[in-house]
C-alpha cells in the first residue's frame, strides 16, 4: 500500500502530473459552471413564460433579450478564463 502512495505520488508532483491534474481540475470545474448555467437558463425562461406576452414583447424590443446574451457570454468567459488561469500557473513553474 505505501508502494501505491508513493507512486501516485511521484506522478502527480511531475509536470506531466501537474498538467493533468490541472486540465482536469478546468474540465470540473467548467462542467459544473455549464451545469449550474443551464439551470439558471432553464428557470428565467420559466420565469419569462410567466409574463403577459404584450410585456415580453416590450422587453424583447427594448433589447432585454441582446442584453441577457451578453450577461451570460461576459459569465462564461469570465469562468473560463479563471478556470483556465489554473492551468497557466502549472505552465510557468
Amino acid at each position: 500500500m505505501k508502494s501505491l502512495a508513493l507512486l501516485l505520488t511521484s506522478v502527480l508532483m511531475s509536470f506531466a502530473g501537474k498538467i493533468i491534474m490541472a486540465l482536469g481540475l478546468s474540465v470540473i470545474s467548467y462542467t459544473g459552471f455549464d451545469f449550474m448555467q443551464s439551470r439558471f437558463i432553464n428557470w428565467f425562461e420559466q420565469s419569462l413564460g410567466s409574463f403577459p406576452a404584450d410585456a415580453l414583447q416590450i422587453f424583447y424590443i427594448a433589447g432585454g433579450g441582446v442584453a441577457l446574451n451578453w450577461f451570460f457570454g461576459a459569465f462564461t468567459f469570465i469562468v473560463s478564463l479563471k478556470s483556465l488561469s489554473y492551468l497557466g500557473t502549472v505552465f510557468k513553474s
